[in-house]
């Protein structure tokens, strides 16, 4: 059960527990009935406490918004006279009616007393706030990666084709086309580069799956963002392999021969 209006009203050392809470401190029995000890750390007064559990409850995100269902939580008995409370208010109508009523029916309780209205999306928006900052920041500093990682692989690819120049021109020499010779280079700048994406996504699977067991409600697995990543990569080592090949390919087989 919940909370009697005397045990309410008379701040009894009652409490009720949630799910996470029961299995944690009884996995194996009952926790109705049991006692408990809060220290003045969880209760904000001097002293120790010990309530009785009278009900269990089922598990919720507790105040913020990063906090695991999980979470282990105690409900004590309480009222409005308290000095710091909050109330969540489900109303039919949204904005400033919604706040004038609300105040409207708190003032004869406290007329001095200062009532905070903000609404379930302000509240969030507050909570998501450092997410946020931290989203771009880490978009910042992997657009900043994913840069480097282009650049680092279009500069190895043209390196790399720009020193089979002699290869290349042997080839044109012996006979073949300048269009077999970029589709040669390209085929297998590819090839290198689809096993490394291979390897980094296996990479990034297990560091997501890793990730995982420390968030909560964020999936840690985007597929959108791993095929575009792939794709990217690829892209750019078709670039680099696309434009020194065919410079490459340009080049006059007799002097090829010659050096």
């Amino acid at each position: 059960r919940t909370f009697s209006a005397d045990e309410a009203r008379n701040r009894e050392r009652v409490a009720v527990v949630s799910e996470a809470t029961a299995e944690r401190l009884w996995p194996n029995g009952d926790a109705i009935g049991r006692e408990i000890t809060l220290s003045s750390a969880y209760t904000g007064q001097t002293g120790q406490r010990a309530v009785r559990i009278v009900g269990v409850v089922g598990n919720v995100v507790a105040g913020f918004y990063g906090e695991r269902r999980d979470h282990p939580t105690v409900y004590e008995p309480g009222s409005v006279e308290s000095d710091l409370s909050t109330l969540v208010v489900a109303t039919r109508s949204d904005g400033p009616s919604s706040a004038a009523s609300i105040r409207r029916r708190l003032s004869p309780i406290d007329p001095s007393g200062s009532v905070e209205i903000r609404t379930l999306e302000e509240s969030v928006a507050v909570q998501l706030y450092p997410f946020r900052a931290a989203h771009w920041v880490a978009s910042a500093l992997s657009a900043i990666a994913l840069l480097l990682t282009i650049t680092g692989i279009y500069g190895v690819l043209a390196f790399v084709v720009a020193l089979r120049e002699k290869e290349i021109g042997i080839r044109l020499a012996l006979g073949a086309t300048r269009r077999a010779i970029v589709g040669l280079v390209v085929r297998q700048s590819i090839r290198l580069a689809a096993i490394g994406v291979v390897a980094g996504a296996l990479l990034a699977l297990g560091a997501a799956r890793f990730i995982s067991s420390h968030l909560t409600m964020i999936p840690a697995f985007d597929a959108v963002a791993f095929v575009w990543g792939m794709v990217i990569v690829l892209t750019a080592a078709l670039a680099a392999a696309y434009g020194p090949s065919k410079r490459a390919a340009s080049v006059d087989a007799v002097e090829s021969l010659k050096s």
